[in-house]
C-alpha cells in the first residue's frame, strides 16, 4: 500500500492565479490519496497483480511530472512464457490523476469520466492486451489494444531499433503509430474519435563524450470534427514532446498539425561531474491556426545520497503573440 499528499504552503492561496492547478485538486486545495493498494502474486513465468497500482504503457501511464503520479485500479496479467515475448493483459476500471484526468482527478473515477466521456457512456472501463517481441536482433516491437466496448477502441504500435554504429556510436531508431475509433454508445450518440497519430524517431549518443543528440517528428491526421484525447489516461507516447507542453496543450487544434524535435543531452560524467546531466531541446508545434515554439533547459543531478534533484525550465512563444514561461525545481528522496 502507498500513500499520498500533496499540501500547499499558503503563500499564495489569495491569489489564484499564482496557484499550479496542477498540484491540488480542482478546487485548487491540497488533497490526500491511498494511491496504491495491491496484492501481486507470481508463479513460473506469470505475475498477476489486483488493485490499485502505477501502470506505465503507450496510452494509459503515470506522467509523473507533478506531485502524484496517475494511477489506476486494475487487473494486471503479464506472461514470458514465450520466447523473446512478452505478453499483456489489463482491465483497467477506474483512474486518478492530475492533471490528466477529465474528472475530478484527487479521486479515482472510471476511465470513462477520465477521459472526458462519462457523459455518454457512464461508467466504462478499459481491456488492454499487448505484445512486446524482442526476437529480432537490436529490435524491439510492440503492439497494443485498449478496448472500451461502449467508448473507443485505441491501437498503438512501435518498432525501436537500437545498435552500435561505430565503436563509440550508438544509434537509435524508432517509429510509432497510434490510432483511435468511437464505438458504442460514443458512435451512436454521434459523438466523434476519429483520428491517428504517426511518428518516428532518430538518436546518437556518444559514450566518450557524453552526449545524446535526439531528432524526433509527429504528425496528427487532419479530421476537426473529431474529439481529441490525448493522454486522457496519462499516456503521451509521443517522441516529440516538451518538458511541459504536449499535444494535448493544443487539443483539436492539432488535428492536421506536427510536431518537430531537436534535443541534445549532454552526461557531465565525462568531464568529472557523475550523476549530472544537463539538457537542451527545441519544439515547434504547427497547429492549424496557432504555432508555438518551446524552449526547454534541464538540470538533473543527485544532490546527495539518496537525494535526486532536477531544476527545468520553459518558454513557450505563440504565433499570436501569447507567451508563458515556466520553472520547476523538483527534488526526491529516497529512504
Amino acid at each position: 500500500a502507498k500513500f499520498y499528499t500533496t499540501n500547499g504552503l499558503g503563500l499564495n492561496e489569495d491569489d489564484g492565479r499564482e496557484v499550479n492547478s496542477l498540484m491540488f485538486n480542482p478546487d485548487g486545495d491540497s488533497f490526500s490519496l491511498l494511491g496504491q493498494a495491491y496484492v501481486s502474486y507470481k508463479i513460473a513465468n506469470t505475475q498477476f497483480k489486483v488493485g490499485r497500482q502505477q501502470i506505465d504503457t503507450p496510452l494509459a501511464g503515470s506522467d509523473d511530472i507533478r506531485m502524484i503520479p496517475n494511477l489506476f485500479e486494475a487487473y494486471l496479467l503479464v506472461n514470458t512464457d514465450v520466447k523473446d515475448t512478452t505478453l499483456i493483459a489489463a482491465h483497467v476500471t477506474k483512474m486518478s490523476g492530475m492533471p490528466d484526468s477529465s474528472a475530478n482527478g484527487s479521486k479515482f473515477e472510471s476511465m470513462s469520466d477520465a477521459a472526458g466521456l462519462g457523459g455518454i457512456v457512464g461508467n466504462e472501463s478499459v481491456t488492454a492486451v499487448a505484445a512486446i517481441y524482442a526476437g529480432i536482433p537490436n529490435t524491439t516491437i510492440q503492439v497494443w489494444d485498449y478496448y472500451a466496448n461502449e467508448m473507443l477502441n485505441a491501437i498503438y504500435a512501435d518498432i525501436v531499433y537500437e545498435n552500435k554504429a561505430t565503436e563509440d556510436l550508438t544509434l537509435t531508431l524508432a517509429g510509432q503509430y497510434y490510432t483511435y475509433k468511437e464505438q458504442g454508445k460514443v458512435k451512436d450518440a454521434g459523438a466523434k474519435v476519429n483520428y491517428n497519430v504517426m511518428g518516428a524517431k532518430i538518436a546518437l549518443a556518444s559514450e566518450k563524450s557524453g552526449l545524446t543528440g535526439t531528432v524526433a517528428y509527429n504528425q496528427v491526421s487532419d479530421d476537426p470534427t473529431s474529439t481529441p484525447v490525448f493522454g486522457a489516461w496519462g499516456g503521451y507516447p509521443e517522441y516529440a514532446f516538451a518538458e511541459e507542453f504536449w499535444m494535448y496543450s493544443m487539443g483539436a487544434e492539432m488535428f492536421d498539425g506536427s510536431v518537430v524535435k531537436a534535443g541534445l543531452d549532454f552526461d557531465l560524467g565525462t568531464v568529472g561531474f557523475a550523476d549530472r546531466t544537463l539538457s537542451a531541446a527545441y519544439v515547434g508545434f504547427d497547429g492549424r491556426t496557432v504555432d508555438v515554439d518551446v524552449y526547454d533547459v534541464a538540470y538533473t543531478c543527485e544532490a546527495f545520497k539518496n537525494l535526486n534533484m532536477k531544476v527545468a525550465y520553459e518558454y513557450q512563444e505563440y504565433s499570436n503573440d501569447n507567451e508563458n514561461s515556466l520553472i520547476k525545481v523538483v527534488g526526491k528522496y529516497s529512504f
